[in-house]
């Protein structure tokens, strides 16, 4: 339960970070943040946690689509 609370700590501060890239269009930033939130959950083997982060993220960064399908990149393992 702790290291639950510890990856949902993480995934926050990341995901406030994420959005101020996103906003400025930091196309780089955005993708180097989006690519730590998936390597924390997939570390962490919270496949659930992983999997509800990739539909978060690619649902709120319509404008940039670069980040969306980063997933199947970083991860090919998981497809």
């Amino acid at each position: 339960m702790e290291q639950g609370k510890k990856l949902d700590v993480a995934i926050e501060a990341l995901l406030n970070l994420e959005k101020q890239a996103r906003l400025a269009a930091d196309i780089t930033g955005t993708r180097k943040v989006v690519i730590a939130i998936m390597q924390l959950c997939y570390e962490a083997r919270a496949w659930k946690t992983l999997i509800e982060q990739i539909l978060v993220l690619s649902k709120r960064r319509s404008q940039l689509k670069q980040v969306s399908f980063l997933s199947l990149f970083c991860f090919p393992e998981l497809n």
